[in-house]
């Protein structure tokens, strides 16, 4: 009995590695590696971008203008980031969000 409860005092002793390595197989897998919540972060931030155009700005380059306004004027630089073993790996950039911005508005000005 004492022997298994020193065994699992190991175990949890490196749990925050379980959980890095868990992490680390989740991006290998996915099909943009990253992990499924990262992909989740993606999704709601496109949607809120364009909630944003809709009901905040109600117009595209305004939308774009807060967006670099994030960014200091650099387009390259992460949105977001996601920590995996300590290293902040960029989710997307904010190019790239304004362009998924300008894809999904000018897709619904042509319906």
């Amino acid at each position: 009995m004492e022997h298994n409860r020193k065994a699992f005092d190991k175990f949890r002793l490196n749990s925050p590695l379980i959980v890095e390595t868990f992490k680390g197989f989740l991006e290998l897998l996915s099909p943009n590696n990253l992990p499924h919540n990262a992909e989740d972060l993606k999704t709601n931030e496109y949607e809120a971008d364009l909630i944003a155009l809709n009901y905040v700005t109600g117009d595209l380059r305004n939308a774009i203008s807060c967006l670099q306004k994030l960014s200091n004027g650099d387009q390259n630089s992460p949105s977001h980031t996601w920590e995996l073993f300590n290293l902040d790996l960029p989710a997307m950039t904010l190019k790239h969000r304004i362009d998924i911005l300008k894809e999904r508005y000018y897709s619904f000005r042509t319906l």
